[in-house]
């Protein structure tokens, strides 16, 4: 799924949830520093891959987009999500 559409699909079951999170697109290497390295740890930890979903700089999923999960970790706390 191009990143744009994982973009737009995050956005509209948000607000289809009630929840007002900004969503964006991002290269991993544009990340901050301390995102970027627990975004690396997880791909060594997990032998995954991306998609990666960020809430407030925590990795939520990756190898894919769980809206669940991201609905889920927005309720929790998240005011930003973020797709790399």
């Amino acid at each position: 799924m191009p990143t744009a559409w994982r973009v737009h699909a995050l956005e509209a079951r948000l607000r289809a949830e009630g929840l007002d999170a900004p969503v964006s697109d991002c290269d991993v290497y544009s990340l901050p520093a301390e995102e970027c390295t627990r975004l690396v740890d997880v791909l060594i930890a997990e032998q995954t891959s991306f998609p990666m979903v960020l809430v407030d700089g925590t990795v939520v999923c990756h190898a894919g987009v769980d809206l669940d999960t991201v609905v889920q970790a927005v309720r929790g706390g998240g005011d930003h999500a973020g797709c790399c």
